[in-house]
Order: C-alpha cells, then structure tokens, then sequence
C-alpha cells in the first residue's frame, strides 16, 4: 500500500523529516504547511541596545568579539545610539562613522550566515572583512548597499583573481526598500551562497567549495575602514553571524520573528522540542535539539534526579539533532533535557513543555 503522499516546493532538512515521520507514525496527516523549523543560536550577536552598550563598547552578547564606536574622518562623531530600533535601539549612521572588532578571530569557512536589519537612507556598507587599499590578502567578505541593492562580495582561498570562481560579487534582483526597516540575510553551504531581502530569496550564486579567507583584519560595521570609505547612511540593528547555513524556511523564521520585535534567543543549548504542539502519545518521544555543543544528551521525566555525568552518554553532536527516547512518554506536563561530556560535567535541566496525549 501506499499512503500520504507529499510533495514540497523546495528540500527540507534533517529535523522537518524527522517531524513528517514523527507525525505518520501518529497516524496524524500533515498540515498544508510544515511548521518552520528552528534556526541554530548564532556565534556572534550585536544587539545595539542600550542595556549592551557602555561608551564605546557594544557588547557582543554571544561570541565575546565586542564591537568599539570609534570617531572616524570628518567631524569627531560616533554612530548615536538609542535610536527607535527595529528590535528596542538600533545605531544611527551617518555616513561617517563606523563600529570596528578588537579581535580578526571569526572565520566563516564553508558554512555561514549572516543577517541584520537596517533602515536605509542611502548607500554604503552594513558589516565586512575587507580591505579597501585594496590589499588582496585582506579581503575575507563584505555585506552592502550599491544602488540601492544588497550586494555581497567574497573572497576564497580558491583564487586571488578578481571575477573568478571564489573571488566576486552576488547583488538582489530588488532594491531594498528606503525609509522602512528591512532584514537582509547571506547564507553559505559549501558552493552554494544565497542573498536574501525580508525572508525572501534574491540571489544565487555558485562560489565554490573552498573556504572564505580566514584574514587577520577586524570586523568593521557601518563602513570599511576608519580612513574613510563607503560609510553607511541610516539605521542598523540585530545583527548576527551564525557559522551554520540557514534553510529558506529558518531564513523566514528569523524575520518573522524579528519583524514582531521579538530578539534572537541567546540559549546556547536547547532550541525547540518535538513539532507544534510538543503533543507527545507513542513511543519514542522525539525532540529537536539546536546547537548541541559537540557533547552528549540525556532526556528524562521532569521531577527526576539529576543524573551523573556518566549517564550522559548519548551523542548529539550536530547543529541541529533530532533525539528519541524509548522510556518517555513522559506523565508529567514537561521533560527534562541535561547535556554532558560523559565523564565529569552536566549541563541542566533544560525543561520542555510536553502534552501527554496517549
């Protein structure tokens, strides 16, 4: 026999398979829509709000690479803060000032995403590793608007050679809109490098599969160099860097999510659990797990003892996993998740919300 045949528009991925077998073993039809998935916690995070900015430093709230509001050509002025911000403040550029790393320690590689909001009033660069002299060696990516459109250049070990494979530019079909906040996103997956604008694809392009160049330059954010070149002009908030590719559907998950205000979660274990509902009515109980920190995994009944650290030996190692456990369904309203080396540390409780429906 054959039954409950599905077709979607684009590839899902490991955790949205795992969720439609999760939901024919139930016996349950998918929804016209699966709901989307989860996006990984980033490696880096600028908030540019006022609770993570002390004069002249705004903190970056997950990777520790903290960003410093520096004067630049022109008058002696710093980017303003406190501006109304898509999500709380935002910073405000003015086509002279610029926000730039302490540290050159990001190193993108094959994989990665990146993401911000801005409210645009003209031209210039959201954030980049690029050395504008130009200084080949010290050219790793750059995030920007050029006429209107989002454009990103990048530059691979593959080549040193302008307009080959590795080395060039991908620009939006649109503009990005002036005057309103807008979300404009980049992804990698190996040769595959994506551009995108409110959630919506833009580009494609074929860069290859040797890594970006992992080059000893500092982030800079708002413009390329403190000398004074393609400054920013308007307002710029949230932005992130995760080294994991997001799927389309997490792209969107990321702008619907902002776009209600509400900010990125900063928990650097547990993302989501089960689909939907977390309706939990067979064994085995079957949890998606964001960012497992290359460690191991236990799920448990909520109320039970913390276990040792030994008994934490299941690996769960991927950016996204999906777990089963045989001795759940759980009677309680919620599972215990604990992390741990096996050997000598656990990292829990991470409670999840469960609905018993047997």
């Amino acid at each position: 026999q054959i039954d409950e045949l599905t077709a979607w528009t684009s590839a899902i991925n490991a955790v949205e398979m795992e969720a439609a077998y999760a939901e024919g073993l139930r016996g349950n039809p998918l929804e016209k829509e699966m709901q989307e998935q989860a996006y990984p916690v980033a490696a880096h995070r600028y908030s540019f709000d006022d609770a993570d900015y002390s004069d002249p430093v705004l903190v970056d709230m997950i990777g520790g690479i903290d960003m410093n509001n520096v004067v630049v050509t022109g008058p002696p002025t710093k980017a303003v803060s406190g501006v109304a911000g898509q999500i709380n403040q935002a910073f405000d550029f003015q086509g002279e000032q610029l926000l730039q790393s302490g540290s050159n320690s990001y190193n993108l590689g094959t994989e990665f995403s990146i993401g911000a909001w801005i409210n645009r009033s003209g031209n210039g660069t959201i954030l980049n590793k690029w050395d504008t002299t130009p200084n080949i060696p010290l050219q790793e990516f750059r995030l920007y608007i050029s006429s209107g459109k989002l454009a990103f250049d990048y530059h691979t070990t593959a080549t040193d050679t302008w307009g080959e494979v590795g080395y060039d530019t991908i620009t939006s079909l649109n503009n990005v809109p002036s005057g309103t906040w807008s979300h404009v996103m980049v992804t990698r997956k190996d040769g595959d490098l994506r551009l995108y604008i409110d959630g919506k694809l833009e580009a494609t392009k074929d860069i290859g599969t040797n890594p970006l160049n992992d080059v000893a330059y500092p982030l800079s954010i708002g413009g390329e160099t403190a000398s004074g070149s393609n400054f920013f002009t308007g307002q710029i908030d949230e932005i992130q860097i995760w080294k994991k590719n997001m799927e389309e559907r997490q792209v969107k998950l990321v702008y619907n999510t902002n776009f209600g205000g509400s900010a990125a979660t900063t928990d650097s274990s547990l993302t989501v659990a089960e689909y939907s509902s977390n309706v939990v009515g067979i064994n085995p109980v079957r949890i998606s797990v964001g960012n497992c920190k290359d460690t191991n995994i236990l799920i448990q009944d909520s109320g039970a003892a913390a276990p040792l650290a030994g008994a934490i030996s299941t690996p769960c190692s991927e950016g996204v996993a999906g777990h089963n456990s045989s001795a759940l369904p759980a009677t309680s309203d919620t599972v215990d998740v604990y992390f741990g080396d096996g050997a000598s540390t656990v990292d829990g409780p991470y409670p999840i919300n469960v609905i018993y429906s047997p």
